[in-house]
């Protein structure tokens, strides 16, 4: 057992302490472990076994790579390799070196198959929609035409309640942010006719 001296900066003490000796299954080890599992192998730091490799001469293993399933081939017979990835918790690269190990490739991917889920348009959402208090499902009016005379000028009108809340079978007509009664709506689209005459 060595000892190794360091030299405490704040009181400038020298400290000593022993120097833990080479494990004497680190040769064996060092073949099935790379250089961060043999510090957490044998609970020490990285510089301890960066150390216990000068003085034996023993070269960890650099990678460990991931061995392939044994249930390769039936995974790959029914899941492509996004699938894969998720179902082994794995990176695509790991699953790339898999399929070039095995020469056992996944399901292709078909982006044909995949079907949207079914949509319904909102018609009233729709951009240049009409407003659902103006759409005509019933007889035409005069007080109808003269909302038209109106929309024709750029004017947003449509029936209303008598606070301007849209309701098709409301008494009033609001036009922009004023609130009309019928005879109201025909007087103003009187005046329009009268303009474009």
């Amino acid at each position: 057992m060595t000892e190794m001296v360091r030299i405490d900066k704040r009181g400038g003490n020298r400290v000593r302490h022993e120097v833990r000796p080479i494990p004497d299954d680190f040769a064996q080890q060092a073949k099935e472990k790379n250089r961060c599992q043999l510090v957490r192998h044998y609970r020490t730091s990285d510089k301890a076994v960066g150390r216990w490799m000068d003085e034996s001469g023993v070269t960890p293993r650099r990678t460990v790579n991931r061995l392939v399933p044994d249930n390769w081939e039936q995974l790959c017979a029914i899941h492509t390799a996004a699938e894969l990835t998720r179902l082994l918790v794995a990176d695509i690269k790991v699953i790339k070196r898999w399929i070039a190990e095995t020469e056992i490739e996944p399901v292709p991917f078909d982006r044909r198959t995949i079907k949207p889920p079914p949509r319904k348009p909102q018609a009233f959402k729709q951009m240049g929609a009409p407003h659902k208090s103006i759409i005509r499902d019933k007889p035409r009016s005069i007080w109808d035409d003269a909302a038209d005379v109106l929309r024709a000028e750029r004017w947003v009108v449509y029936r209303s309640d008598e606070k301007g809340a849209a309701n098709p079978k409301g008494m009033y007509w609001r036009m922009g942010n004023v609130i009309l009664t019928p005879d109201d709506l025909l007087m103003r689209a009187d005046r329009y006719r009268m303009r474009a005459a």
